[in-house]
């Protein structure tokens, strides 16, 4: 493994991008450790880890399931682009139903 390899898995937790993933999907992954702490920045222990990711209405709809959690097991981010900054809004799953948790 290069030495480059080796940061950007250190950079990005370490998460594989499955295989047929488009190049917005990938760029995502890369990015899922510095959304979640971006907009979780007290929890910046947890690993966020991608369930799915879906593109709807113009936006990227990704789960997450951030290990610890973050005071919810899951989180739904509603993404314009695939930056860290791209994030419109995000969802918690709590008592079995996606609920709103912010939007920017």
């Amino acid at each position: 493994m290069s030495i480059i390899n080796w940061i950007m898995e250190k950079l990005t937790g370490g998460g594989g991008v499955p295989a047929g993933a488009t190049p917005e999907e990938q760029m995502i992954y890369r990015n899922i450790q510095a959304i979640g702490l971006h907009h979780f920045p007290d929890d910046e222990g947890a690993k966020w880890n991608i369930d799915s990711i879906n593109y709807e209405n113009g936006m990227y709809v990704v789960d997450t399931s951030p290990v610890p959690h973050v005071g919810y097991e899951k989180i739904r981010f509603y993404m314009r682009n695939t930056s860290v900054d791209g994030v419109a809004s995000a969802d918690c799953w709590e008592n079995g139903e996606w609920s709103g948790l912010f939007s920017s």
